[in-house]
């Protein structure tokens, strides 16, 4: 069984980080970024094991990983190295942002 979970992406004077690190469980699954309440999140599928109360962490889920991700605005370089996650538009300027991870 696996549950979605939320996690931010790194917010400064209005605007997403340029370079940000993030610890996810392993094998977490980047399915989504968009605001919500005017900040970056960004939504992962994520193993856990069903248990009678609700879930309970998976192998997966209690092996931590540090993810490193960059944020660009359109027009900006990309780096070979990154991979393609996501793009969102921020509500308020209108601005679009593109997330890449380090590979």
């Amino acid at each position: 069984m696996r549950v979605i979970y939320k996690y931010p992406i790194a917010f400064h004077n209005g605007e997403p980080m340029p370079d940000f690190r993030e610890v996810l469980p392993m094998n977490a699954e980047i399915i989504r970024v968009a605001e919500q309440n005017g900040r970056p999140q960004m939504w992962a599928i994520v193993p856990v094991i069903p248990i009678n109360s609700g879930f309970a962490p998976s192998k997966d889920q209690l092996t931590m990983q540090m993810r490193n991700f960059f944020v660009i605005a359109t027009g900006q370089g990309v780096d070979d190295r990154w991979t393609y996650i996501a793009s969102w538009e921020q509500k308020l300027g209108g601005f679009i942002w593109h997330l890449f991870e380090a590979k």
